[in-house]
């Protein structure tokens, strides 16, 4: 027959045993940001099925700027691109005399000059004379990592070490945003654990003790990433944050069932005081994070997935892991961590008079201010404005007239084939649509009209079918493929990244001029277009997801007191802090994006666990002391929230802005939270505010 001290030893090695497998498994995950990450379930069907009938190469604008561009320079330029060419057979490169050199001599400076000298009305980017344009395509399907090891090359100045690089595209985006993740997981965390470890230290002042402590923490986030590479295969710049999210959790579940074991002095007691907390605790928590897998956008379902299954999973661990070493590391007296005068400080709560109209305040403005706040799906804003990146994106876009916003696909009905009067009819609106717009198009249309101009000094179509055939023979076969003139019809228009309302405005345009030309079919399509579509639906996850875990919460919470007053009281408390952080997005100017519209439901998931343990204690009163409930109920309380802010605060040295403004709204929203439960909650659920005397008599 196992031992009392037996089981602990075989729970404490299954423990160890688990978190060592996971964190070996782990140790390939890879980080990646896909582009259709960001985009809705709808969105990712018709943009995959637009992808299916064209073959779009992944395009990154490079533009190379020298600080004198002379004929020997320019040469060992074209070597050093040669290089790189055969170096990335994947890759397709072209420069100026790429797409002209049917009528540029040969390749050198002096006739690349003069070509532009002789052709001043050639849409061409105005790079200036000591710099250099490639149009760098990435064959469909070509794994993410080799274009980053291009990019990498090219950035570090190992391709053209006399030229500064900068780059434009969504190939660069995603590079970015590759690389800011990786800085969670290499910079952020290591940094983040570091400072946990010297908090529980500085409370504890015992190292085992803090170790001990510790474990269960980083246990999850090692079986968070495990998680991640079974379910996910690889991690993205959302899917980063569910470790730490894992971490923190983890933590605050330790530091309650820990100080309950030091005031009783024997982990089976304290477990059964407060286990019916910490299973609440636990299904509010997932069921917070579960609501977001009912998003549509694939980042944030993904994100709510796995973070509701390592929470479930990781806390019977933590509760096996302290269920082993808790009551062992408390065998010497430890004392606990605050003055027993500070207990003072919490028998007495705010009366119901100035909770009321500080509550009144807080949620009408934030009921006013909520509509105002805006909706962010750009990702090339996802970066600080003051950053070089962003300047260098910014340059770029100035210079190759923007970036895609729109891809349209006209054909005929029944999949008639398109006649050379219907491509000049085509232009004529290719022309209302640049006058409406203010922005570039690119069509097969405009490129002959280009290589017209070359030889008649006119930019017009052919009057002949016969010469439009002959000039679009002229046109590199990137563009012939990307830009059919069969039964469909492709038009790419750029322009500057806008708001919503200006995108819509400008769709609402563009259906008034196809309004004149009913026998054609209009589909919108392109990786900007569904973001800007995506939009709705941050908003719709925020409300759905918010709205469905307090319902269920509210439900499972009421099932648990059987009180409508004491239900009413836990969502007055639970929502005050969620208004405070609609309050502080406005304030600090931030936005509804990818990551701060997961913030309300994580919010409630998390803020509700110290309610919990307040109503539990307040519940108990005839059988605990005011100072049981200061020692096993308030200083878990302050110790966990105070872990869990100082946690997304340290969100605030990440660069990625969604990542900034989650962090720091979480945080805002958890110290409101704390004030909440520990200075408004007893208020409202034992009608009083002398709390020493509710429980002392």
């Amino acid at each position: 027959m196992f031992s009392f001290q037996r089981i602990q030893h075989f729970g404490v090695a299954f423990y160890i045993m688990v978190h060592v497998v996971a964190a070996i498994y782990a140790l390939s995950l890879d980080q990646r940001n896909r582009e259709q990450l960001f985009l809705s379930k709808t969105s990712i069907g018709e943009y995959n099925d637009f992808l299916s009938r064209f073959e779009e190469p992944q395009l990154l604008a490079v533009k190379l700027t020298y600080p004198k561009l002379d004929e020997i320079l320019y040469q060992k330029s074209i070597q050093a691109l040669n290089q790189l060419r055969k170096n990335h057979p994947e890759l397709q490169v072209l420069t100026l005399y790429d797409v002209y050199k049917h009528k540029i001599p040969e390749n050198k400076l002096i006739s690349i000059r003069d070509f532009l000298e002789q052709h001043p009305q050639l849409n061409l980017p105005d790079l200036g004379e000591n710099s250099l344009a490639l149009l760098c395509f990435f064959e469909e399907g070509v794994s993410s990592t080799k274009i980053h090891q291009v990019i990498k090359a090219l950035e570090k100045g190992e391709v053209f070490p006399e030229a500064q690089v900068t780059f434009s595209g969504l190939p660069y985006i995603n590079y970015l945003l590759d690389f800011y993740s990786t800085g969670i997981k290499y910079r952020l965390f290591p940094l983040l654990f570091v400072l946990i470890f010297l908090f529980i230290l500085l409370l504890t002042r015992r190292f085992l003790t803090s170790f001990l402590l510790f474990i269960p923490g980083f246990g999850a986030m090692i079986s968070t990433l495990a998680y991640i590479k079974t379910f996910f295969v690889e991690m993205n710049l959302i899917t980063s944050i569910a470790p730490l999210v894992a971490f923190v959790l983890n933590l605050t579940l330790a530091f309650h069932i820990y100080f309950t074991c030091l005031e009783s002095g024997n982990i089976r007691k304290a477990l059964k005081k407060k286990l019916m907390p910490i299973s609440l605790m636990v299904v509010t928590t997932v069921i917070g994070f579960g609501t977001l897998t009912l998003s549509n956008i694939e980042a944030i379902r993904q994100f709510g997935f796995i973070s509701a299954v390592t929470i479930l999973v990781s806390a019977v661990l933590t509760l096996l892991w302290s269920f082993c070493v808790f009551e062992w590391s408390i065998q010497k007296q430890h004392p606990m961590p605050f003055h027993p005068k500070w207990s003072r400080l919490f028998s007495k709560t705010l009366n119901q008079k100035i909770i009321i109209m500080s509550s009144f305040v807080v949620v009408i403005l934030a009921s006013v201010l909520y509509p105002k706040i805006s909706v962010n799906t750009d990702a090339t804003t996802y970066f600080p404005e003051e950053s070089q990146v962003v300047k260098n994106l910014k340059q770029m876009r100035e210079e190759f007239s923007g970036l895609p916003i729109l891809e349209l696909v006209l054909s005929k009905t029944k999949n008639q084939e398109l006649q050379y009067e219907d491509l000049k009819e085509i232009d004529r609106l290719e022309t209302e649509l640049a006058k409406s717009l203010g922005g570039r198009i690119i069509s097969a249309n405009q490129v002959i009209k280009e290589v017209n101009l070359l030889y008649t000094g006119a930019r017009e179509l052919p009057l002949f079918k016969l010469s439009y055939d002959a000039n679009r023979s002229q046109v590199h076969p990137l563009f012939r493929e990307n830009y059919p003139v069969d039964t469909k019809y492709r038009i790419t228009l750029i322009g500057d990244p806008s708001s919503n309302k200006a995108y819509q405005k400008k769709l609402e345009k563009i259906n008034q001029q196809f309004e004149k030309y009913p026998q054609y079919q209009v589909e919108y399509n392109g990786t900007y277009y569904h973001l800007m579509k995506a939009q709705p639906f941050l908003i719709d996850t925020l409300m759905k997801s918010f709205s469905l875990s307090l319902i269920v919460i509210s439900l499972i919470f009421y099932l648990y007191v059987r009180s409508f007053r004491v239900l009413f009281a836990f969502i007055f408390a639970n929502i005050l802090p969620l208004a405070a952080g609609v309050i502080f997005i406005y304030g600090a100017g931030f936005s509804f994006n990818v990551a701060t519209v997961m913030v309300f439901s994580i919010a409630l998931g998390i803020v509700v666990d110290s309610t919990l343990h307040v109503v539990h204690s307040l519940r108990d009163s005839e059988r605990i002391s005011y100072q049981e409930y200061f020692d096993t109920t308030v200083i878990p309380i302050i110790i966990s929230s105070l872990t869990l802010i100082f946690s997304f605060s340290i969100f605030l040295l990440d660069h990625f802005v969604p990542i900034q403004q989650f962090g720091t709204t979480l945080a805002i929203a958890l110290l409101v939270a704390l004030w909440v439960d520990l200075e408004v909650m007893p208020t409202l659920v034992i009608d009083s505010n002398r709390l020493k005397q509710h429980f002392d008599g």
